[in-house]
């Protein structure tokens, strides 16, 4: 009975990890597929320019950054929360960017959104964010399996353990907690 629960578990991870045209989303990071495929969407920013000095021109593009560069941008607000966001989530603790901006600015929290993985269809859309997307840099973590990333990634932000929560919060740029739905701002 256990090893059959197993084997079920395993199959419908598995198959929910399969996105549109049978890509696994959520298990790679296909940054290279993504940068290739919509040039110009992501950039880095010039070494030494911290990210949020990066020019208003340059927020409908993806910046590609570690979690050492965001947590150095959360210390310049009272209030700021991180979302992890999956783009091709579509589950009851999936949020869109515009709904949490929306949320966020009613709350006087500053947001910030890093996607767990590239998708450059999701990530070229036209959102009115105040700040840019944020692309995990899988080249500073030298890894593409976004378990691993992600994982480091929250490390740098948070010296935490990644425990699949979508929501990072912190107040005047230190770590205050994680939290996985939009009802806890």
């Amino acid at each position: 009975m256990k090893k059959h629960f197993l084997l079920y578990f395993s199959l419908f991870s598995f198959a929910a990890c399969i996105g549109i045209k049978g890509e696994l989303k959520g298990l790679y990071s296909f940054y290279a597929k993504t940068d290739k495929k919509f040039p110009g969407l992501v950039t880095k920013p010039t070494a030494g320019i911290p990210v949020c000095a990066i020019p208003r021109t340059e927020l409908q593009k993806v910046i590609v950054t570690n979690g050492k560069d965001i947590k150095a941008c959360m210390e310049q607000y009272q209030n700021s929360v991180l979302y992890l966001w999956s783009p091709k989530c579509h589950g009851t603790l999936c949020y869109s960017p515009m709904a949490l901006q929306r949320i966020c600015k009613e709350k006087g929290i500053e947001l910030f959104i890093a996607a767990e993985y590239y998708d450059g269809e999701m990530m070229s859309k036209d959102y009115t964010l105040v700040h840019p997307i944020i692309g995990i840099d899988t080249e500073y973590y030298n890894t593409s399996l976004t378990r691993n990333y992600v994982s480091k990634f929250i490390w740098d932000l948070t010296g935490q353990k990644f425990d699949n929560l979508k929501f990072i919060q912190f107040k005047n740029g230190h770590f205050e907690r994680m939290f996985s739905s939009s009802k806890q701002l």
